[in-house]
């Protein structure tokens, strides 16, 4: 945050726009901190994969649950990668 005061202006009224700027910044962070809060109290979906077999063509990014070994697999382009 940068404050800029004008030549012109008298030094007695640095005090306040020195106050508003760090009210400014103050309200500022109380509405980040209350987005936050609110973020962290939303319900987040889930995705459940049904095991299949592995997949013919797979492309780069898919991701499957395999059948026979439970894990979860993604492609990476060249071969199919555990995630565990």
């Amino acid at each position: 945050m940068t404050l800029i005061v004008p030549e012109t202006q008298t030094n007695k009224d640095w005090p306040r726009r020195v106050a508003q700027a760090v009210n400014g910044g103050m309200n500022t962070m109380a509405s980040l901190q209350a987005r936050i809060v609110a973020l962290e109290a939303h319900t987040v979906e889930t995705i459940t994969f049904t095991p299949i077999a592995e997949p013919v063509s797979p492309v780069e990014g898919m991701t499957y649950q395999d059948s026979t070994s439970h894990k979860l697999r993604t492609y990476d382009g060249t071969i199919w990668r555990d995630h565990w």
